[in-house]
């Protein structure tokens, strides 16, 4: 989505010169499920007993939301930006002090939240967090920019909240705990998009970029290259 969820100033400050998988690796480690026609591609080997039912499991209601959502705190958000500028500094000591510069005059998740308002998300749950996070990911993997398109969004939402709701722990996660994750994909997915702006042109820097991003979803069960995305939301390539 290039630019579509970062602010220029995140754009100007955000260093990327130093890459890495683990940066790019969402902080919420799920045992992911994408409810999509083709998931059952992936299962059939594993229990083609099972392939129907995971077929049908697309227009089942999802899970209670309540779990999703928090109450965030300014200490929290605080922890949240500290910890992100810690994590970046062990590849990239840099970048990581023009971060720390910028959260001290900037609420880069207050600015982020009024752009996922126009697309129906909001930064207190978790599932648009990581709607955000996946988007901005599969888009640099893929060199694609999606536009912000809401129904997309919306799409990915659904499957989303499938997707962390198939961890135990978050339900009984708390506030605290919760804002940290959905922060974190947040900074993570706005470090992704301004990368991305970086290697505008440069197709050395996209394809470097693209990797590192792929590498880092793939600790969680996602692999990118092998995924489209339509405004039906994600699903597996035939």
């Amino acid at each position: 989505m290039r630019t579509f969820f970062i602010t220029i100033i995140v754009i100007l400050v955000f260093q990327t010169s130093h890459l890495s998988a683990q940066i790019y690796t969402p902080p919420f480690n799920i045992n992911h499920r994408i409810y999509v026609n083709t998931y059952e591609q992936q299962e059939a080997n594993k229990n083609p007993k099972k392939v129907k039912d995971i077929a049908k499991s697309e227009v089942v209601a999802p899970p209670t939301k309540d779990f999703l959502v928090y109450k965030s705190t300014a200490t929290q958000r605080k922890l949240s930006y500290q910890r992100f500028v810690d994590q970046q500094r062990q590849f990239d000591a840099q970048g990581a002090e023009g971060t720390k510069e910028l959260f001290k005059n900037t609420d880069v998740i207050n600015e982020i939240g009024k752009v996922m308002e126009t697309v129906g998300l909001k930064p207190t749950n978790v599932a648009d967090s990581y709607t955000v996070w996946l988007i901005s990911a599969w888009e640099a993997v893929n060199n694609k920019d999606m536009k912000g398109d809401k129904v997309i969004y919306q799409a990915v939402k659904k499957q989303a909240v499938q997707i962390v709701g198939d961890n135990d722990l978050i339900y009984s996660a708390s506030d605290a705990e919760k804002q940290e994750v959905s922060e974190l994909m947040l900074l993570q997915a706005a470090l992704i998009d301004a990368a991305k702006e970086e290697a505008v042109g440069n197709s050395a820097k996209q394809m470097e970029l693209a990797k590192a991003v792929n590498t880092g979803a793939l600790k969680v069960g996602f692999d990118l290259k092998k995924m489209s995305l339509s405004q039906k939301g994600f699903s597996y390539n035939k």
